[in-house]
């Protein structure tokens, strides 16, 4: 229905981990744990072999008993696409 092969949608949001490595450093901390998700979702289809680019923006910090507990929003588009193709709200702990 898409009229090319598509990327599964998980397979696009598991770069997150390594697209959040790529554009901050966090110093002073021990770990940076992957806390998990606040929302997910996937607007458009990613046509297998397309170039993807990712915003990335600090959404909210907030200090826990166990660290630091930031939620960063991700979306991902296409080149050239008009819709994203993943937005998603990140939660990482840093310890």
């Amino acid at each position: 229905p898409f009229g090319s092969t598509i990327a599964h949608g998980y397979l696009t949001l598991s770069l997150a981990p390594s697209v959040l490595a790529e554009v901050l450093t966090v110093d002073g901390v021990h770990a940076a744990l992957n806390y998990g998700l606040n929302k997910v979702r996937f607007p458009a289809p990613v046509p297998v072999g397309s170039a993807l680019r990712v915003t990335v923006s600090v959404a909210a910090a907030q200090r826990k008993p166990a660290g630091v507990e930031a939620v960063f929003g991700l979306t991902y588009q296409v080149d050239g696409g008009t819709r994203p193709v993943c937005v998603a709200d990140v939660v990482v702990l840093y310890t």
